[in-house]
């Protein structure tokens, strides 16, 4: 198969892609539109031609999307930062085990 067969192929598939996605979401609103094509795998600006607003606009909206779900989720799941006194402890406990 030669280049130009290969190029044809990947923008018939990138019709048939967007064509999907718009029927798809057909009666989804603009935000849940956003959700679902982002999920699948679309980029802001790809997402932002099919449905005829800005990358900008999109990336505010998964932006909005991800923060509430991490407040849905409690917030980060980072353990708690230790305090200098912890540290302190730490390194002496292990300096009276070494001796």
């Amino acid at each position: 198969m030669n280049k130009t067969t290969e190029e044809e192929i990947l923008q018939e598939l990138r019709c048939i892609s967007k064509l999907l996605s718009l029927t798809v979401t057909r009666d989804l609103s603009q935000k849940e539109k956003i959700e679902l094509l982002s999920g699948i795998g679309f980029q802001p600006k790809e997402i932002a031609d099919l449905i005829g607003t800005t990358p900008g606009s999109v990336s505010v909206t998964l932006t909005a999307i991800r923060k509430k779900a991490k407040a849905e989720r409690g917030g980060t799941r980072r353990r708690p930062k230790e305090s200098k006194s912890d540290d302190k402890q730490a390194t002496s406990k292990g300096a009276a085990q070494e001796t």
